[in-house]
């Protein structure tokens, strides 16, 4: 079980992601009351895309342990993936007080990023991201109980809302982000209702027309900087804006601005995200800062093991399972000619003050 354990966290420091699923979920199968298995799993299903499985996982890790912080953090990863930013943000605030109040801290980096990421999930938010509650947070599940309640006050709210759009035909506002295979562009109409948002793709343009109380609102033709999959594309109304999602026709292109430049002068683009801030800058700053970082402590130990065991030969690696395993954690050892002569359970000795013991709790001689 803590062999396949093993296997599995190696084959995520390789990037072999599908054999660290299939490595871990054996372990689990053994034990699935093991957390740091469903996280490590979760990490795994992370790197494939798989978000809504990562989740689940991040979930029934916090199920075995709640006062992790590290579980929580990934669970709000998941959930920005899933584009549920209210519940990211809930996890990535619940993730900061576990890490403040709990035994088991978050590493520097993750600590930084979940400020990131609470920055971003304000952005995407607006105004809805001042509905977080403090009860929210001490109770994740307060967050999908509420959905339905939420939803209610938002469409009893459509009444009022219409009655102060008028003013908003002065100035719609617009402004988009791109990721890797998408570009997002977000109109910032509130209160707007489905059947007055007509929004049309082309493979270089969309067409975004919306109406409001039977007059025109909004119209705008996008005569986009490179090409798009239309068939892939969507939209979403949302209480503070409507959210355009264009799949890029080629993955991982930059696109310098929106809009392919015009004869005249070209408008001023604002920045990306309803905060105006430069995520991109920021992503730049915060690596740069993690780079000059110096690992201390378990961050050190396991960075040094991670580097160790990237570089080392089958035979090295083997040595290295074999002398952590069996020794319980106490002897790490590269050398496989000493490794495979040796019996570490029959020779292991616990530490000062401290007693081996099996995973029913009965203490082993």
């Amino acid at each position: 079980m803590a062999e396949q354990a093993f296997a599995g966290a190696s084959a995520i420091i390789d990037e072999d992601y599908e054999l660290a699923i299939s490595q871990l979920s054996e372990a689990l199968a053994e034990d699935p009351n093991k957390g740091s298995y469903y996280d490590k799993r979760a990490v795994a299903y992370l790197a494939l895309k798989k978000f809504k499985a990562a989740c689940e996982d991040a979930e029934k890790a916090i199920g075995t342990d709640p006062t992790v912080a590290l579980f929580y953090y990934r669970k709000g990863l998941a959930k920005f993936a899933l584009e549920d930013y209210k519940a990211c943000k809930v996890s990535m605030i619940t993730a900061k007080e576990k890490h403040n109040a709990g035994p088991i801290k978050l590493s520097n980096k993750c600590l930084k990023r979940a400020d990131m990421w609470l920055r971003k999930c304000d952005a995407e938010l607006g105004e809805e991201g001042d509905e977080v509650a403090q009860k929210d947070v001490g109770n994740e599940d307060a967050t999908t109980t509420k959905e339905s309640t939420i939803k209610e006050k938002e469409q009893k709210s459509q009444v009022s809302l219409a009655s102060s759009l008028p003013s908003q035909t002065k100035s719609i506002r617009h402004d988009y982000y791109q990721s890797f295979s998408h570009v997002v562009l977000s109109i910032l109409a509130k209160g707007c209702a489905s059947e007055d948002v007509n929004i049309r793709f082309g493979e270089d343009y969309v067409q975004v027309d919306i109406k409001q109380n039977g007059s025109e609102l909004f119209s705008k033709s996008f005569f986009l900087h490179s090409a798009i999959n239309p068939t892939e594309s969507h939209y979403k109304i949302m209480k503070p804006k409507i959210e355009i999602k264009m799949k890029k026709a080629a993955d991982g292109v930059q696109w310098p601005t929106l809009e392919r430049e015009k004869a005249a002068a070209a408008p001023k683009i604002t920045k990306a995200y309803a905060s105006n801030r430069n995520w991109e800058a920021i992503d730049k700053q915060l690596a740069e800062e993690e780079d000059d970082d110096k690992p201390q402590g378990e961050d050190a130990l396991n960075h040094l093991f991670k580097k160790i065991y990237k570089d080392a030969s089958d035979e090295t690696r083997r040595a290295m399972v074999k002398s952590f395993q069996t020794s319980g954690g106490t002897v790490l050892s590269t050398n496989w000619d000493e490794v495979a002569k040796k019996d570490y359970e029959k020779e292991r000795v616990a530490p000062n003050g401290m007693v081996w013991k099996d995973n029913e709790g009965n203490t082993i001689s």
